[in-house]
């Protein structure tokens, strides 16, 4: 007895046997398989079979929508892939390219790990450079899984949500002086509290200017 692969003579094993095992299986199994008996009086009886291997394919991705304002300044993607055994190794993509700590060499956005547990942090948020699709991916012995973040950060509202600035005060004992600005959102004051500017070392010279 004889097998061959895509018409290629293969060892099957123990010599004379009439079965094939076919073991970790990748796509470079698949194709025509053959097994040729040849009898006493020559003759040659064959069998054929057409073995095909789907590509093993992991789970969908978990999917979460973040949406923040840049405002609020930082945020932090975290992707926990404790509950995962026999993670090989890891990746982040945004967009569908890879990115690392040499990706963004302002240093705004940074990838950190704490064992199984790997956080994307943004600094100073920018909704033309930070806004994209984000991809946790493990990978693993058979396929990858991923974590994906529809990560969208909205432009800076505080020009709609406070009132202009007040006229400066006068200058105080402490030679500062001071201007407010007024929340007129809902929810204003709760986001960025009490918000003023102080000015110093102009005193004496408005003194003088009196």
């Amino acid at each position: 007895k004889q097998w061959y692969q895509r018409r290629v003579a293969i060892t099957a094993g123990e010599e004379g046997r009439d079965w094939l095992a076919l073991s970790n299986l990748d796509l470079e199994a698949a194709g025509a398989y053959k097994c040729n008996y040849k009898y006493p009086d020559k003759q040659i009886f064959s069998m054929k079979f057409n073995v095909l291997v789907k590509d093993l394919t992991g789970p969908a991705d978990q999917i979460r929508n973040v949406t923040v304002n840049e405002d609020r300044y930082t945020q932090s993607l975290i992707c926990d892939l404790s509950s995962l055994t026999n993670v090989l190794s890891y990746r982040w993509e945004k967009d569908g390219e890879v990115i690392n700590n040499d990706t963004d060499s302002s240093g705004k956005m940074i990838l950190l790990e704490d064992d199984m547990v790997k956080t994307l942090e943004f600094d100073d948020l920018n909704s033309e450079e930070h806004s994209g699709a984000y991809r946790c991916v493990a990978e693993l012995q058979y396929y990858e899984t991923g974590l994906t973040f529809n990560f969208v950060v909205e432009e800076s509202t505080k020009e709609r949500d406070f009132a202009p600035w007040s006229q400066w005060s006068s200058c105080d004992n402490a030679g500062k002086k001071y201007r407010f600005r007024t929340c007129i959102a809902d929810g204003c004051s709760d986001l960025y509290g009490f918000v003023y500017e102080v000015q110093t070392g102009y005193c004496d010279e408005d003194d003088e200017m009196e």
